[in-house]
């Protein structure tokens, strides 16, 4: 028993020299490893793929992450607000950023409704509007360029967090910010104004937005993940907006700005909206009074 024992096992010891003599196996050994190693770093980072894509991606500007009824992203349609397996469990804050304290501090936001076609069930999704006031340009570090070109155009700055609950579902949770500047602009640079807009400005005085970093899509993209420190973002907008002549367009200009969250390769779902917009004053010549735009 013993010598055929050892006979087997040195034939065995023979065979498998023979074999990793060979390059051919070296290479097959090599390509399982390679694919072994790939697709596990794939498994471990699952939403870093689709956060950072969506931003850093050249081609993925042209996904439209709020289009929730033909966009497909991870093989599912993006699921609206309304429809989030989570409901509010996922929002964003906004807090404005005084540049001269280095310090933020929250802004309250007024809930309307917004009566876009298909948005809901009865046509309508809540939206939370911030008005940005002339005023405040000081107390939210806005500051008037020094050049020329510039000398009527103001800067505001926010930090735009993405509050998250705590659970278990939430734990891996990783998204994107999009903003859009209003009036939307068609293919040949033209304002597609709102229905019922009396709009005479042309869009020639319009708003600005940007993302600060993390930034992609001509920086009205970000990415960030659960528990980090947020996002800064900054409104340009020239003074000349503020004027009692689009008083009436108050509603036309604006940012809106909302979040596509998921939880590794979950369908992607969006957070409420939230919409900068100019708090424009309609001054009364026929009385005292001063009545808002709003």
């Amino acid at each position: 028993v013993r010598y055929f024992s050892y006979k087997y096992s040195y034939n065995t010891m023979k065979k498998i020299r023979s074999i990793n003599t060979s390059p051919y196996t070296y290479c097959i050994i090599f390509l399982q490893l390679w694919l072994t190693i790939t697709i596990t770093l794939t498994l471990l980072k699952p939403v870093d793929s689709f956060a950072s894509w969506f931003v850093t991606t050249r081609s993925s500007c042209w996904v439209d992450v709020r289009d929730t009824t033909e966009e497909v992203i991870m093989h599912n349609l993006i699921v609206p607000a309304t429809n989030s397996p989570h409901g509010d469990h996922v929002q964003i804050e906004v807090f404005a950023f005084d540049r001269v304290k280095n310090t933020v501090y929250p802004i309250d936001t007024v809930m309307e409704l917004d009566g876009s076609a298909g948005a809901g069930s009865n046509g309508k999704k809540r939206q939370s509007v911030i008005y940005i006031k002339q005023d405040d340009a000081v107390a939210t570090a806005a500051t008037t360029e020094g050049n020329e070109e510039d000398s009527d155009v103001l800067t505001f700055e926010y930090l735009l967090k993405l509050k998250v609950e705590d659970s278990a579902g939430l734990s891996n949770l990783e998204y994107i910010m999009d903003a859009k500047i209003l009036p939307e602009k068609d293919d040949e640079g033209e304002d597609i104004e709102k229905e019922g807009s009396t709009n005479e400005s042309g869009g020639e005085a319009g708003m600005n937005a940007e993302f600060l970093h993390k930034q992609g899509c001509e920086n009205l993209r970000a990415f960030g993940k659960k528990g980090d420190n947020g996002l800064f973002f900054k409104i340009r907008l020239p003074t000349s907006i503020y004027s009692n002549d689009n008083a009436d367009d108050s509603n036309v200009h604006g940012v809106d700005v909302v979040a596509a969250w998921a939880c590794g390769h979950e369908a992607v779902t969006l957070s409420h909206s939230i919409e900068f917009r100019p708090l424009i004053v309609r001054n009364d010549t026929c009385s005292s009074t001063t009545t808002s735009s709003i």
